[in-house]
């Protein structure tokens, strides 16, 4: 496939080396090929090396991870797989779902039971900041179910930044 990387932000051409994200076109299926298709996914191109099959298409270096599991820390730097990053290490989480309004403020919707809501909060708090980097005003928000997109999808993190 023909593998476009662009800018999260601006949809220009992005250098080798720099995340962007993926846009492939594909002929492999005749009747139905791929033309400009942005999966969703976020990688890095390699600087200066070809393709082990002989032909002059770029080599992914890295697969970041989804476009929609970024959050973005007071340095800029974005930080892929955060939900799995802070809740690996978190017990009694059913579900969860990050949100990120600004660098430092995010909303945490959790399901989780009752009598471990506090051991959870706390848990939660001590996590992020050595995920994130820094600390940030986290308000939690305890619920039945995390919501779903109307695809039916329901993401880890959304980010408003």
């Amino acid at each position: 496939p023909d593998i476009k990387h662009l800018h999260l932000y601006n949809k220009r051409p992005c250098p080798p080396g720099q995340p962007g994200k993926l846009v492939v076109t594909s002929f492999k299926q005749r009747k139905r090929p791929l033309l400009r298709y942005a999966v969703n996914d976020t990688g890095i191109i390699a600087a200066d090396q070809d393709c082990p099959c002989g032909l002059k298409w770029p080599v992914i270096e890295r697969i970041c991870g989804r476009e929609a599991e970024w959050v973005v820390n007071r340095q800029g730097k974005r930080i892929s797989q955060f939900s799995h990053q802070v809740f690996k290490v978190v017990e009694h989480v059913q579900a969860s779902q990050i949100e990120q309004f600004g660098a430092d403020r995010f909303v945490v919707r959790l399901v989780v039971d009752a009598e471990r809501r506090t051991a959870v909060e706390a848990a939660v708090l001590r996590r992020f900041p050595e995920v994130l980097g820094h600390a940030a005003d986290i308000q939690f928000d305890f619920v039945d179910a995390i919501p779903r997109t109307t695809g039916g999808k329901c993401p880890t993190v959304i980010s408003r930044v």
